[in-house]
């Protein structure tokens, strides 16, 4: 009953007192791991603390610089353009790759052309969207979301009806147009 009470009833309350979405979050989370899953606390602040050292986590606030400096900048758009031209440009390169090691040097630079987008597409997209900015970014993200799952499944369609080939150059399409 008090799981209960703590994952669905919590929540609503602080919701409808006006509370922000993660102080909600914060104040279900930690009554649900004092009180339903019943840690204790020093387990709680040493699992924190050492949470710390998570680069990936320390990277976020540059990310946000980034994209605070390339929107002020007015320099997202360009970079945006860029990146993408060289994704589209390296999957064509990976699609008529007859190497492993070119395999492997086209599939690195997709990768660090693929990190130029987000940053930037976000400070363009609040530029943009000012006055309906949440309902832009959310629908951003629900498409970047969905990707996970229809690249896939478009991806092993193409390369059953053609060659392992197939898809990096029909993606190669997109970007680049």
């Amino acid at each position: 009953m008090l799981a209960t009470f703590v994952y669905f009833v919590l929540p609503v309350i602080l919701l409808c007192i006006g509370l922000p979405i993660y102080l909600i979050l914060l104040i279900a989370s930690l009554v649900a791991v004092v009180w339903v899953a019943d840690v204790p606390l020093t387990t709680i602040q040493t699992n924190m603390f050492g949470g710390l050292d998570n680069f990936p986590l320390l990277a976020i606030p540059f990310f946000i610089l980034a994209g605070e400096i390339m929107g002020q900048g007015g320099i997202a758009r360009r970079v945006i353009v860029w990146g993408l031209v060289l994704i589209g440009l390296s999957s064509i390169a990976i699609g008529l790759s007859t190497e492993y090691w070119q395999l492997l040097a086209f599939l690195a630079v997709m990768g660090i052309a693929s990190g130029t987008y987000h940053a930037p597409a976000s400070a363009l997209i609040a530029e943009m969207f000012s006055s309906r900015r949440g309902m832009a970014m959310g629908t951003h993200t629900t498409a970047g979301h969905l990707s996970f799952f229809a690249a896939p499944l478009v991806a092993g369609i193409l390369a059953t009806a053609g060659s392992w080939r197939t898809p990096y150059l029909a993606f190669a399409i997109a970007p680049i147009a």
